[in-house]
């Protein structure tokens, strides 16, 4: 009796939001306050956003009371009464409209974080390998081209032709979130709310305006979970929806390599799937296995055919060798550090000492850059044990490297390396540079950088909640509380890639707001399912 009553009075859902949020808040101070003080947070964090979430839960239902005034039911109405396609390219035209000041100001754009070596290596400067997504690589490569030698035009205009080519998709993408938003049921006050969160949002303007390969897979991915999520609302499969399953998932692994982890994972949760489950299981299956078997055609293409070099596999290793650096690093400075003279000996056959004592705490990079994979997995399993006993001697010291890796995905305001948003370096000749010359609105510009940089919109109250960036993964943590709470299958084939892209950033080198960019384009439509059950 009292178990039903607590599952009735959401009592569990709030017990789960409180316990993650609280970690949530505690996690970045370990090692910044005393684990005293720590405690004494963690328990005072607990009440508080349980009290939050009972307040949240108690006031979402009545807010929904005021769609039905007259007023809205109009706006309701004349949003409605648009066809489809006028619909969707009125959003698509607005938001390239919202969009133009943000290129103008960053004309060409921002040519930075890895597309200058995509590009060497399209020119053949230095050796093609797919350790950046070869697809990305030969996208940047044609259109540069067709600019500079086709057109005759300036290294900035192939950069620009790019940018515009990258703004047009991810602009789409938007302008098909909110047409499929509103073909799903969603009022229209949702509708013009999630448009303005998208053309509004600084980070969304400013990381649209960058040549890194997140921002088409972002775009991708959004295109493919809302297929999905339409597919499993509806329950019909017809021929257009499976295309453009296949298409944009096909498309999803061609633009990050993570994408095929994805797709792994998904179709053997649609193999396991309860028969009280009611989805188009077979044509499902089906249609997975097929973006799983084009990428594997296209990867054997590109290694053994066309002998294009693949990546290495020591990016999927940057925690465990951070952590390993660490503790041996103390050791190595003398400190009362529990690692053994064979340990640091046997983590110094794949992670030399110069790169030992290059940690750095809140990047991988250096000691990545001397980390030996072909060392590492020469004798794996002796390593990965010497790696296992290290972390049981020293989890705190462990913890502590974790922590300084991935605290800017939790809060966000602590995220380093913020800068490289807006910076690049690129030189195509000895006096032709890449470099930003803007069109018009300089003082916009200005704008944006004091937005994200400086976090001018922490001043702003609603701003400072809405536009943190580190927003997608306490929304992704309420999205999974769901999962169970409901024992929403659907919901959770629909979290499913989304969860795996945020543990694929909880283990990637350095914290960077690059990599959060395709789960923030995702907010609205996790709000969305949040609000409204698959």
């Amino acid at each position: 009796m009292i178990w039903s009553i607590a599952v009735r009075k959401d009592v569990l859902l709030k017990i789960y939001i409180a316990f993650i949020f609280s970690g949530f808040t505690v996690f970045p101070l370990y090692y910044n306050v005393t684990e005293k003080t720590r405690s004494l947070m963690g328990i005072a964090s607990l009440f508080i956003w349980f009290a939050v979430a009972d307040i949240v839960m108690r006031v979402v239902n009545p807010l929904k009371k005021i769609y039905s005034t007259p007023g809205f039911q109009k706006i309701d109405s004349a949003v409605r009464s648009v066809g489809d396609l006028p619909f969707f390219l009125i959003c698509w035209g607005l938001v390239i409209v919202m969009w133009t000041p943000a290129f103008c100001s960053m004309f060409p754009g921002t040519f930075g974080y890895d597309a200058p070596v995509q590009l060497l290596e399209w020119q053949g400067k230095i050796e093609l390998g797919d350790q950046h997504p070869i697809t990305h690589t030969v996208l940047i490569g044609l259109l540069y081209d067709f600019v500079t030698k086709v057109l005759g035009g300036t290294p900035n205009a192939g950069i620009a032709l790019y940018i515009a080519v990258q703004a047009l998709i991810v602009s789409g993408a938007i302008a098909y979130c909110l047409l499929t938003f509103r073909r799903c049921g969603v009022h229209s006050v949702g509708i013009m709310l999630t448009f303005l969160w998208f053309a509004c949002n600084p980070f969304i303007q400013v990381l649209t305006m960058n040549s890194t390969k997140d921002i088409l897979f972002g775009a991708f991915l959004s295109l493919f979970l809302l297929v999905f999520w339409q597919i499993l609302r509806s329950g019909k499969w017809s021929t257009k929806s499976a295309v453009c399953f296949v298409v944009f998932g096909i498309l999803t692994c061609l633009f990050r390599h993570q994408g095929i982890y994805f797709f792994a994972a998904l179709l053997l949760f649609l193999l396991i799937a309860p028969r009280y489950v009611h989805i188009a299981k077979k044509q499902m299956v089906s249609s997975v296995a097929v973006v799983i078997a084009f990428f594997e055609i296209f990867s054997f293409v590109c290694h053994s055919v066309m002998n294009i070099k693949p990546g290495d596999s020591r990016e999927m290793l940057s925690v465990p060798m951070q952590q390993m650096a660490y503790v041996c690093m103390l050791k190595i400075e003398g400190q009362d550090i529990n690692v053994s003279g064979a340990q640091l000996k046997q983590v110094e056959t794949f992670i030399p000492e110069a790169g030992i004592m290059d940690y750095q705490k809140n990047t991988a990079d250096n000691v990545k850059a001397t980390f030996s994979t072909e060392a590492f997995t020469e004798d794996i399993s002796e390593n990965a044990l010497t790696y296992i006993k290290l972390g049981l001697q020293n989890p705190d010291k462990y913890l502590y490297a974790f922590r300084n890796l991935t605290e800017g995905y939790i809060d966000s305001d602590d995220m380093g390396y913020k800068s490289l948003m807006f910076m690049y370096s690129f030189r195509v000749a000895e006096n032709e540079q890449i470099q930003r010359s803007p069109l018009m609105f300089d003082g916009y510009l200005d704008i944006l950088t004091n937005s994200t940089l400086s976090q001018g919109y922490q001043r702003t109250p609603l701003m400072s909640v809405l536009f943190k960036p580190s927003l997608c993964v306490w929304i992704l943590a309420v999205m999974i509380g769901l999962v169970f709470y409901r024992r929403d299958y659907k919901l959770w084939l629909v979290a499913l890639p989304i969860l795996l892209l945020c543990i694929s950033l909880f283990l990637g080198p350095v914290a960077l707001i690059r990599y959060l960019y395709p789960m923030i384009l995702l907010v609205p439509f996790m709000v969305m399912c949040i609000i409204k059950p698959v």
